[in-house]
């Protein structure tokens, strides 16, 4: 059995980040925006970590941008120059 402080560690690390996140679906309006478009919060995040492996995008503003408006990323990560 994992030892208390760690239970309390953990707690306060899951506590936090749903307090970051309410205060940024607050202060946000892209955020806010792209995430009634996207539907659940659960689905929001996956659709983040698909759109963050496969593409590279220069600030957290132009990733919204892009799930907002379909926007193009700036370049695919690994992208090989093929000529």
């Amino acid at each position: 059995m994992p030892p208390i402080w760690l239970k309390f560690r953990l707690l306060t690390l899951n506590l936090l980040a749903f307090l970051f996140h309410k205060v940024l679906h607050w202060v946000d309006e892209r955020y806010r925006r792209a995430r009634e478009q996207r539907g659940v919060r659960k689905g929001f995040f996956q659709d983040l970590l698909s759109l963050t492996e496969y593409l590279l995008f220069e600030s957290w503003q132009h990733l919204l941008d892009f799930i907002l408006d379909d926007s193009y990323p700036l370049r695919a990560p690994f992208a090989s120059n093929t000529s």
